[in-house]
């Protein structure tokens, strides 16, 4: 039967945001963010009850309702709920049940960026189950049919593996599930240059490759494949519906100062907007590179600071650019810039705080 793979690491789906207020012209989609944050999705409690063959666990919720994702895997046996766009309340804990074919209950953050609960059920043996929706929450019932059913759900569960954001574990990991599991068909990534080298692998094995997440140009420009296709939009298509906004509720005469991180992402993002920026009448002053994953970004903001500029772009995706607009308030560039973020993570209003992030200018595809 044919089947796909899954970076377990790699899923989400977006969770509104009240703190986003639209501002939409034609067909383009432009956000700029409000004084309200949004009401956090978390996962509370998990419940385990019964015994033996009628064994239930209800795992409870609160916040904006949020779609899961359930599956089933072997080596070793277990069925894993992910609550994408939720994060783990502060009591959320591990239990040891060893009742029936329920072993432990594990529960925490999977990813950060967009955030994902996870919830891992771990089993002494393949069960089927069954899940439904309650008030505040899901009920997942274990044992459902007979031992056959549960061995063909497992056997047809699709492999799940993690890439690090790192292309070469990546590929790695894909490689094994075509040679161990006969894919044909594959999704995720968590950085654009993840995507791009899939893209490449994709081609080679003759395997359709979804990507899932990346905003570089390269990914359906010079480094596109037959058999790769996006869904997110490309820094091209964000900026150029951008920047017509930002003139229009900014003025032609700004200058512009960016923080730009240093792979294909931050390099198409950046082109992308100067050249967009520019025709509008906007003026560059500063390119800021910063290494992929960067904690401390005191030294380029000194200089975004010091570079002239009344408008500052933040080029950096999901917990780069919400840590380094936590340090740019920190030198109060937010207090004397506007502040543009060309491609807005969904989760930043609420980590961020409107204090912070309201009034920020930016995409987000919807």
């Amino acid at each position: 039967m044919p089947r796909l793979s899954h970076f377990g690491a790699l899923l989400g789906i977006a969770l509104s945001l009240s703190a986003v207020a639209a501002s939409q012209k034609d067909s383009q989609q432009n956000v700029k963010l409000g004084a309200q944050s949004a009401n956090a999705s978390r996962v509370e409690h998990v419940v385990v009850r019964g015994t033996g063959d009628a064994m239930e666990v209800e795992i409870q919720t609160s916040g904006v309702p949020v779609a899961l994702d359930a599956q089933a895997i072997t080596g070793p046996d277990r069925i894993v709920v992910d609550f994408p766009g939720a994060l783990p309340a502060s009591g959320l804990r591990a239990l040891l049940v060893n009742r029936g074919a329920l072993k432990r209950v594990r529960a925490g953050l999977f990813f950060s960026n967009p955030p994902i609960t996870r919830v891992v059920l771990d089993l002494a043996e393949p069960q089927s189950y069954r899940i439904s929706t309650v008030q505040n929450g899901v009920v997942i019932k274990l044992g459902l049919g007979n031992a056959s059913s549960a061995n063909a759900l497992a056997a047809n569960a699709a492999p799940v593996g993690d890439s690090a954001a790192k292309p070469n574990q990546a590929v790695q990991e894909q490689q094994t599930f075509i040679n161990d599991n006969k894919i044909v068909a594959m999704t995720g990534s968590t950085s654009s240059a993840v995507a791009v080298a899939l893209n490449k692998f994709a081609e080679r094995e003759k395997v359709l490759y979804l990507v899932a997440i990346s905003g570089s140009n390269d990914t359906t420009g010079k480094d596109c494949q037959r058999y790769g296709f996006r869904a997110q939009p490309s820094a091209y298509m964000a900026a150029k519906a951008l920047s017509p906004v930002l003139a229009k509720e900014l003025g032609k005469d700004r200058k512009a100062a960016y923080l730009v991180p240093d792979y294909t992402y931050g390099h198409s993002v950046y082109d992308s907007m100067k050249e967009f920026t520019e025709q509008a009448g906007w003026k560059t002053v500063a390119e800021q590179l910063a290494p992929l994953g960067t904690t401390d970004f005191s030294s380029y903001l000194l200089n975004i600071a010091n570079s002239g500029a009344d408008v500052f772009v933040n080029v950096a995706f999901g917990a780069d650019a919400t840590s380094s607009t936590k340090q740019a308030e920190g030198f109060g560039i937010l207090s004397k810039m506007k502040y543009v973020v060309p491609n807005i993570s969904q989760f930043q209003a609420k980590e961020i705080g409107a204090s912070i992030f309201g009034g920020t200018y930016g995409t987000q595809a919807w």
